[in-house]
């Protein structure tokens, strides 16, 4: 089924056939994966199946496939805009640390856990514990769907040892006239309330 095209006339990438109107990958195994309607989206997806990287099952591959799954949620009403834009940029660093040939199965808490050790070193050790996170979400939902076999525990939980790097405690207080412009706006019966505690 890899063979070349003759006819392409939607300059689909190798392995991708359009079939019931969606379009489907056809893996090396013969197994078909059904990419979507959006041939764009199917076109990126098979790119990164057919990357000479070797991408496809590794921890990279998994984080990017999150992000567009976590898009299709936001789109749905289910995640808020800003915790996808706080998982994208999380994953950045972890598909450095995290990088191919390393798959969701190859990460023990020990991995996650010098992670967050380096981070604290390296001065960010808040950004260290909001990255774990992200990890923590995608494996979690690469659980619950049964994308990975064998995968059955979320090596960056506390049950599996890991402690989290300490944060400082924030500190942020209104200001005086931030506070009355605010009171200024509500019902009488809010601003009593606030007068009273």
């Amino acid at each position: 089924m890899s063979g070349r095209r003759k006819n392409n006339p939607l300059n689909l990438e190798p392995r991708v056939y359009a079939k019931h109107g969606a379009f489907y990958y056809v893996h090396k195994d013969n197994r078909w994966e059904k990419l979507g309607s959006d041939i764009a989206k199917a076109n990126e997806l098979a790119q990164l199946y057919n990357s000479s990287r070797g991408m496809y099952g590794t921890m990279e591959y998994w984080l990017d496939i999150f992000v567009d799954e976590c898009q299709e949620r936001v789109k749905s009403g289910s995640l808020s805009r800003r915790t996808l834009e706080d998982y994208r940029n999380n994953i950045k660093v972890l598909k450095i640390y995290f990088a191919a040939p390393m798959s969701p199965i190859d990460i023990e808490p020990i991995h996650v856990q010098e992670y967050l050790e380096i981070c604290a070193k390296a001065g960010r050790p808040v950004r260290g514990n909001r990255e774990r996170a992200a990890l923590s979400a995608c494996i979690s939902w690469l659980i619950r769907t049964r994308k990975v076999e064998g995968l059955t525990t979320n090596p960056c939980t506390r049950a599996g040892g890991i402690k989290r790097n300490p944060e400082p405690k924030s500190e942020r207080h209104a200001i005086h006239k931030k506070c009355h412009d605010v009171l200024e706006t509500v019902p009488e019966a809010v601003h009593a309330l606030v007068e009273f505690t």
